[in-house]
């Protein structure tokens, strides 16, 4: 007697099918509808998960889609409360918003953490979007923590240390990878760690690189109440991510899809951060920054992100100058922050709000050196 063999898709699959739609709908909209659709989604991810699935690959790739959609919910939840109008802002909503919004990302870095590859370990892919998740909790702590009136590390930081250490140890995980995943990345970008000769991932770097300085600007914010052994800690992890930045515009290449503009500019932001951490401000990271966003933006392209961070770098050095009594010096910069930096991007778009809130006040501290200059 032969058995009959059933041609009928596994209930899995057709639910993995259907997530899979219901994440790229919901990719496409925003805001409360966004997060509904993404909700369902996730939850679409782990009906399939729970049905059963016929291979590895669709389990790893449900889970990873589960967590895909829980972070951009997350996201779209932070986004949500930024954009409620000023008479509907209120600390109380805040607050939910960013509860919210850790616990989503709290489950997609958990979520994350389940997709394995064939030796068991955390997939390259899951390993850098978790970290990306740990380094927005960390944030939302940072900003949660700011408001209140505790001042130690131990009170204040230890989830944030927690959270950069965790990220830091999945990006590095995903650079030191030997070999390539090739996997469905469910829509999303997802970074590889190692190509088939050995390159590695730019993104992956500057994701490092900001953690890194993120990391070291909460130890520097708090130097005061760190216990001596840990005094040194912040420049290490400054200096780390400096190597980073550099590291990923020294493997940057365009045929996968690199940016290398964006890479630099992200660079010059971390030289101005390192340049503030130390007192008095490092002048030769502020120059290096202007290199480094200088060259961002000479690839003309209408970023205005570039030519702000450009100005900003302007404005230190002449606050410097200005501290210092070199008042033609600090009026040369003040004006340099403005002709070569916000001025250039608002002539790419008169409306830039970085560019518009910016603009005025050199201008303004420009005309108080002239003053003081003459007199």
């Amino acid at each position: 007697m032969k058995l009959k063999r059933s041609n009928k898709e596994p209930e899995g699959s057709i639910a993995l099918a259907e997530a899979e739609a219901l994440q790229q709908k919901g990719e496409k909209k925003r805001g409360q509808e966004a997060i509904g659709i993404l909700q369902q989604a996730s939850a679409r991810f782990r009906d399939a998960i729970s049905m059963g699935l016929p291979s590895e690959d669709e389990l790893h790739d449900a889970r990873f889609g589960s967590a895909w959609c829980l972070a951009l919910c997350a996201e779209a939840t932070k986004a949500a409360a930024d954009a409620l109008p000023d008479h509907l802002i209120s600390r109380k909503k805040d607050v939910e918003a960013k509860h919210v919004a850790l616990r989503l990302y709290s489950q997609a870095v958990a979520e994350y953490k389940q997709v394995l590859d064939s030796y068991g370990k955390v997939r390259s892919d899951a390993a850098v979007n978790a970290g990306n998740a740990l380094c927005a909790v960390a944030e939302l702590l940072v900003s949660s923590n700011s408001h209140g009136s505790r001042s130690t590390l131990t009170e204040v930081c230890t989830a944030e240390v927690q959270a950069y250490e965790e990220a830091r140890h999945l990006y590095q995980s995903a650079l030191t990878r030997t070999g390539y995943e090739d996997s469905n990345n469910q829509g999303c970008s997802t970074s590889r760690s190692v190509d088939e000769e050995g390159e590695q991932d730019a993104d992956t770097w500057c994701n490092l690189a900001d953690c890194l300085m993120s990391y070291a600007q909460l130890l520097t914010d708090r130097k005061a109440s760190l216990p001596q052994e840990r005094q040194g800690e912040a420049a290490a992890l400054c200096q780390a991510a400096l190597q980073a930045y550099e590291q990923a515009c020294a493997v940057s290449d365009s045929s996968h899809g690199d940016d290398l503009p964006g890479l630099l500019c992200n660079w010059g932001s971390g030289l101005i951060a390192a340049a503030l951490m130390t007192e008095p401000p490092r002048i030769e990271l502020l120059h290096q920054a202007i290199s480094q966003l200088q060259h961002s933006a000479s690839f003309s392209r209408a970023d205005t992100a570039p030519l702000n961070r450009l100005g900003d770098a302007w404005v230190h050095l002449a606050e410097l100058a200005e501290a210092a009594m070199v008042h033609e010096e600090a009026k040369l910069m003040f004006t340099k922050a403005l002709e070569e930096g916000y001025g250039r991007a608002l002539a790419i778009n008169r409306m830039d709000p970085e560019a518009l809130d910016r603009e005025l006040s050199p201008l303004v501290e420009a005309l108080v050196v002239l003053a003081l200059s003459v007199f």
